[in-house]
């Protein structure tokens, strides 16, 4: 009895478009949320409202990312690497972000 044999080729495959995006968002997410970190830190919590809406815009980018992310599983013949760490670190963003606001810091 022959036995089947499987071929597997992942050379060929390039990453998925909506994984790269969800990486970018995530960048950005992170860059905002550690300059907003750094400057409160320094100015001891006296932000004005310009923090307050980065910190919104970055909320925003993580949703945004977290659904990019989630969107470009569905790309056929590609590699999905990006997609799930994208998808991952966006998730950790938005919930991080949303307690911030929930909480009011």
């Amino acid at each position: 009895m022959r036995r089947k044999r499987f071929k597997y080729v992942f050379a060929g495959k390039k990453e998925a478009e909506g994984g790269l995006a969800s990486l970018t968002y995530a960048g950005l997410s992170l860059g905002i949320f550690l300059v907003s970190v750094v400057t409160a830190f320094v100015t001891k919590g006296n932000n004005g409202i310009l923090f307050g809406a980065m910190g919104l815009a970055a909320m925003l980018f993580a949703l945004c990312g977290f659904v990019t992310g989630l969107v470009s599983f569905s790309e056929k013949d590609r590699k999905h690497r990006g997609s799930m760490i994208g998808s991952l670190i966006n998730g950790i963003l938005a919930v991080i972000w949303l307690s911030l606001y929930l909480v009011g810091i």
